[in-house]
């Protein structure tokens, strides 16, 4: 998660966005139907950003993985150590709350 006004998204872009009621703007690519970045305005004239890693390439290292959210929607199992969030509102509260840690710097509770 980053500052929205520290992204820069040209308009020639290919992406589509769906808006959500919790104020969730999840931009598509058209093209590969891929996720890009996802927009969150957290308090008036504060947004923030979610750009997937795989987006950022490889000169970006990403902090480790804490939780899959939206579980419930897996495409294909994951066989791994890191909790599985089943359920939109328990995904949505997880989700605040890793956000929420990284913006006071700590880390989340498991």
């Amino acid at each position: 998660m980053v500052n929205a006004s520290t992204v820069t998204i040209s308009p020639d872009s290919p992406i589509i966005y769906e808006n959500y009621w919790s104020g969730l703007q999840r931009g598509i690519c058209s093209e590969c139907q891929q996720p890009v970045v996802g927009l969150l305005a957290i308090a008036p004239f504060i947004r923030a950003a979610f750009i997937p890693t795989i987006v950022l390439g490889e000169r970006f290292t990403a902090p480790k993985a804490s939780a899959h959210i939206f579980y419930h929607r897996h495409l294909r199992p994951v066989v791994d150590d890191i909790p599985k969030i089943n359920g939109f509102l328990k995904s949505e509260l997880r989700a605040a709350s890793i956000a929420l840690s990284g913006v006071y710097g700590k880390t989340p509770n498991k």
